[in-house]
């Protein structure tokens, strides 16, 4: 693994851009199963052996459906 690479910063904020992009666009689209609103939930990355990941980054964006 290119260690150089990790430690930029833009490529942390060009993997948040594709994450915000596809999660927009997920969440247009609504629940996969049924088609309902999905709710936004922000959890804790675990990037598992990478402590150099700066603290705007550390959250992943995830949905839930507004049905049970």
């Amino acid at each position: 693994m290119n260690t150089a690479l990790l430690a930029h910063g833009r490529l942390y904020e060009l993997l948040q851009r594709c994450d915000e992009d596809l999660a927009a666009e997920q969440r247009a689209g609504g629940c996969p199963r049924c088609g309902g609103v999905l709710h936004s939930a922000r959890y804790r990355r675990k990037p598992r052996g990478l402590s150099c990941l700066p603290a705007e980054y550390s959250w992943r964006l995830s949905f839930c459906c507004a049905h049970e």
